[in-house]
């Protein structure tokens, strides 16, 4: 097998290789040697007449039932950018030869990530885009009551919000640009990252962020550590809003030799936010997380690969630099989240994404005393569910719909929205 998005699972194919071939007996036996043949002529037409290639379309011709011959020839095309040979030959290996979840997880990645142009090893530059048009059910996060009782400074006094505190719904666009430049051996990255977002109707709204990285990874003993500088500005409405630094420390292990096994990573992040406008809400921000991966097949034998769960916590601290309403912010936050590869249930290239999150926030301080006497203890639930569909290579398309509830002490920050949105994915790499 040549060297390249096959080589690091080598060790996974070849343990692999004597169940597939007593599937593949076993396929043989019950629809007979003729519609094998059938079968292994029509995937093997128009194929390149390169030596490397037709050895194993004579290795494939003179025993069919061998599916590591069959692996080997997908792999090798999809190296050579074949995308139209290669694509139904994994296809036909997950359909006749029930492969393992090591096996699966190799064709998964082959089929979402896409095949390689030649010479595509290497290059260092990657360019990346996405169109976006959804509608948010609550732009401006308005509150979901239209009373509201003020604090002690106005004894039993309740007032009615007016509109532009309430829910306000909109369609949305959102423009997505990212370039990134690699080390050869990819151990540094340098990356700028832009995105606009823009309302139909509530302008003071829009959204633009422009962010630059620099990244270093390197091996530390049978982990990956990385450290990361990150630099961004946001406007909101047009208008100057926020420029935030920070710093980031991570760590990734996986816990088993195959790619499906499981996988730890911690991460810790130092932030400095500046707001242009409102410089009594600079503030310091530290935060720790923590993932854990784990393949559903360790849990359920019938599930691919790719199929996964990823448990997450984290906690954070957020200090004011100046008299912030609320004070000090302390973060806790636990989620989880699963991807689906439904390619052999659905469709080719079908992935479904789902995740829920749930933040708890404990503010130090009443949040503006006399007028809103009580400290605020926000609590967020976040729910969304995603449909991803690979066209080729470069491109897929997205549909997703989320749901946020937010419960606060104070009701004027307790709202509720949801947002669905369909949008266009490219990657390339140059």
């Amino acid at each position: 097998m040549r060297q390249g998005i096959a080589h690091r699972w080598q060790p996974v194919v070849w343990l692999s290789a004597r169940r597939i071939a007593l599937t593949c007996l076993l396929g043989c036996v019950l629809h007979g040697p003729q519609a094998w043949a059938s079968n292994s002529a029509a995937l093997l037409q128009g194929l390149p007449a390169d030596e490397t290639t037709q050895s194993l379309v004579l290795a494939i011709k003179a025993d069919p039932q061998q599916a590591g011959s069959w692996l080997d020839l997908a792999v090798l095309l999809c190296q050579n950018g074949q995308d139209n040979s290669a694509l139904p030959l994994l296809a036909h290996i997950e359909k006749t030869f029930d492969p393992p979840a090591g096996i699966r997880e190799v064709i998964r990645l082959l089929r979402v990530g896409g095949c390689e142009r030649p010479g595509a090893r290497g290059k260092a530059l990657r360019l990346a885009g996405s169109a976006q048009r959804g509608y948010d059910s609550n732009v401006n996060q308005g509150a979901s009551s239209a009373l509201f009782e003020l604090g002690s400074a106005f004894p039993n006094v309740v007032v009615e919000l007016t509109p532009d505190f309430l829910p306000r719904g909109d369609h949305f666009t959102q423009l997505d640009a990212s370039s990134s430049w690699a080390a050869p051996d990819g151990s540094h990255q340098l990356g700028l990252q832009a995105r606009f977002k823009r309302h139909d109707q509530l302008k003071a709204q829009d959204v633009g962020i422009v962010s630059g990285v620099a990244d270093r990874t390197w091996d530390c003993q049978q982990a990956q550590c990385r450290v990361s500088g990150v630099l961004s500005f946001v406007t909101l409405g047009s208008r100057a809003f926020q420029t935030e630094a920070s710093l980031q420390a991570g760590w990734q292990r996986p816990l088993g030799p195959e790619p499906s096994s499981q996988t730890l990573a911690l991460e810790a992040t130092l932030s400095r936010q500046r707001f242009a406008t409102q410089p009594s809400f600079d503030a310091w921000l530290a935060q720790v997380r923590g993932s854990w991966r784990v393949p559903l097949a360790h849990w359920l034998p019938a599930a691919d690969g790719a199929d996964h769960l990823l448990l997450s916590t984290g906690y954070g601290v957020d200090v004011p630099s100046a008299g912030r309403p609320g004070g000090r912010r302390e973060v806790r936050l636990l989620g989880v989240s699963g991807s689906l590869d439904l390619s052999s249930r659905l469709t080719p290239g079908l992935v479904g994404e789902w995740s829920l999150q749930r933040q708890w926030t404990h503010e130090s301080q009443a949040y503006s005393p006399g007028l809103i006497d009580a400290t605020r203890r926000p609590q967020l639930s976040t729910l969304a569910l995603a449909a991803v569909q690979t066209l080729d290579r470069n491109n897929r398309l997205r549909l997703e719909l989320r749901r946020s509830l937010q419960r606060d002490t104070v009701s004027l920050f307790s709202y509720a929205g949801h947002t669905i949105s369909l949008s266009w994915q490219w990657q390339d790499d140059f």
